[in-house]
């Protein structure tokens, strides 16, 4: 947008531009008569037909300083805000924004204007949106990370397993989909070996044997399950730790991996050779 001013010396007329005028802070210099001056204070108004009770009387228009004028000038342009005072003051914007540079010798920086092509850009890419793609590939990987995370807390707490039928059925549907071996897989790899029946002096039955970690990491001790069979009589009896150990190894509470653990416990019940004795290991 351009604008036109005339040389206060020599009233010659010239073009300027809104950028120049704005990089030059107002001041140009004329090139027929060296004179500098503000383009903005001189700048040349286009004829305007107005009606004759908004135009300028004629004391108005000879008036060069005067004030009426300058406030009819700037309503002419659209430009009422330039002459609005604050309250206790007798400077406008007008006057203000020509006699910055004064007060502040701080540099002006001036934007190249863009053209319509950028400016097209721009707004497009204001405008655009993400895709149904990306909500996608973000609802994926939010969901996935939930699914470690509950994936993990059955991990370290077996005993969640137990109490939900849900929770253990999606624990084992996720290690056969990653290959991991579940507690109730490591434990299958626990054997007891040498398995011995015994009479004990006072005719009571005693049982003896090894147990073998056949994992390649530590295991919590596990508890014995005895089941004795005799014609139609069952019977079943759980034994801890604390009561198969030998008096060695008492405090230990898991078993090293490929290392061997002597167990024994005797039974109140009488020996008798007719009875079938079958050994069991109950994970904890």
């Amino acid at each position: 947008m351009t604008k036109q001013t005339r040389c206060p010396n020599c009233q010659s007329i010239y073009k300027v531009t809104v950028p120049q005028l704005t990089v030059a802070q107002g001041m140009v210099c004329c090139p027929k008569c060296n004179e500098r001056f503000n383009a903005v204070l001189h700048l040349k108004q286009p004829n305007i037909n107005l009606p004759s009770d908004q135009a300028p009387r004629s004391h108005e228009q000879r008036a060069f300083f005067n004030r009426t004028k300058v406030i009819s000038d700037d309503s002419i342009l659209g430009l009422d805000i330039l002459t609005l005072k604050v309250d206790h003051s007798n400077l406008d914007l007008h006057h203000y924004l020509n006699n910055l540079n004064y007060y502040h010798r701080n540099n002006v920086y001036c934007f190249p204007a863009q053209s319509p092509t950028q400016s097209r850009e721009m707004a497009f890419q204001r405008k655009k949106r993400p895709q149904l793609a990306y909500y996608l590939m973000w609802g994926i990987i939010n969901f996935s990370l939930f699914l470690l995370f509950i994936f993990q807390i059955l991990w370290f707490n077996p005993q969640l397993l137990e109490q939900s039928q849900l929770s253990n059925l999606f624990f084992n549907k996720a290690c056969a989909l990653i290959q991991c071996e579940t507690l109730d897989q490591r434990y299958t790899k626990l054997n007891v070996e040498h398995f011995k029946i015994e009479r004990t002096l006072d005719n009571h039955t005693q049982i003896s044997g090894i147990l073998m970690n056949y994992n390649t990491e530590s295991l919590k001790l596990p508890q014995l399950k005895i089941i004795m069979q005799k014609d139609e009589q069952y019977l079943e009896r759980m034994i801890s730790p604390a009561e198969y150990l030998a008096p060695s190894l008492h405090g230990i509470s898991r078993i090293p991996a490929r290392h061997p653990y002597s167990f024994k416990v005797t039974l109140l019940q009488q020996y008798d050779a007719k009875w079938q004795y079958e050994i069991q290991i109950v994970r904890p």
